[in-house]
């Protein structure tokens, strides 16, 4: 009810003009749990490489005492990049959003990724209305698939030089704010409806990753790519492989093999078992 900003139940009569402050309280109490897991404040820490002594003839010599130097070097520098970028990502505020959202939907995914438009390494957080993948399994990585959909602009779509130019040709903006029904559903009744303004025409971006396996269906496919030769030479027979696709619009944009060892996302739950579960927000409410 926006008038006495209170959520009413209208199931039965006698339960008309009470408030039914289960889903506030329910609300308060996951955002309590997210201030308790983050804060001890987590860092990224790099341990070095442990050196096996046998493989030196002194085991007290030089030789040996400069291998640990090296790889402590090594760990240090990487801990250090490690450190700054958490800095200026703001890891710990998209962790902390992981735990909301977890809390709310169940189970909250982070992608890391190349941009190729901006040149760097990027992080984003997605909720469960954003990534499609077998749910009763209990390892993200043991789907077949990962789809991503999300609305990007039409520009910055435009701009990504991966994308095939002549299917970019064909894409034109539906400004959905979700794939998901529902979720859009929310976001309008949140947000109003768009406004259809050429620099803000967006348009949903899927982004597949299929799990393959090379083999004589497309082994002589990957090696048609540029980096097709490099991607080969660490696999044999058998070994899989991730295929990334793009679609937005019902035109694809891009369909190429990738030398990714799996899927680019992190899954946070708050028990284990299968990825679609019961949310904490739920168990609440009856409190």
């Amino acid at each position: 009810n926006r008038e006495q900003n209170k959520v009413i139940d209208l199931a039965a009569r006698s339960t008309l003009w009470e408030p039914m402050r289960a889903i506030p309280k329910a609300s308060r109490q996951i955002r309590g749990i997210a201030n308790l897991l983050l804060s001890q404040d987590p860092t990224p820490i790099v341990y070095p490489d442990k050196i096996n002594k046998n493989s030196f003839a002194d085991p007290n010599g030089e030789e040996y005492k400069m291998a640990i130097k090296l790889v402590k070097d090594y760990a240090k520098k990487i801990g250090h990049w490690l450190g700054e970028e958490y800095k200026n990502q703001d890891l710990l505020e998209k962790l902390a959003l992981m735990v909301i959202l977890t809390c709310k939907h169940g189970v909250s995914y982070m992608q890391v990724w190349p941009d190729a438009v901006e040149e760097a390494i990027r992080t984003q957080v997605y909720d469960a209305f954003d990534i499609y993948l077998i749910g009763s399994l209990t390892e993200i990585y043991d789907s077949p698939f990962i789809i991503k959909s999300s609305p990007q602009f039409v520009s910055q779509i435009k701009a990504n030089e991966l994308f095939d130019s002549e299917q970019l040709k064909k894409i034109s903006p539906d400004n959905r704010l979700a794939s998901s029904e529902i979720k859009e559903a929310y976001m309008r009744a949140r947000f109003g409806k768009e406004t259809n303004v050429d620099q803000s025409a967006t348009l949903m971006l899927k982004e597949a990753f299929i799990k393959e396996y090379v083999g004589d269906s497309n082994r002589e496919r990957i090696r048609l790519q540029k980096n097709g030769g490099e991607i080969l030479k660490a696999k044999k027979d058998g070994d899989p492989v991730i295929r990334q696709v793009f679609v937005a619009g019902n035109v694809w944009l891009r369909d190429e093999y990738t030398n990714l060892p799996d899927y680019p996302f992190v899954d946070f739950r708050m028990e284990p078992g299968p990825i679609y579960q019961v949310p904490l927000i739920e168990r609440f409410i009856p409190a």
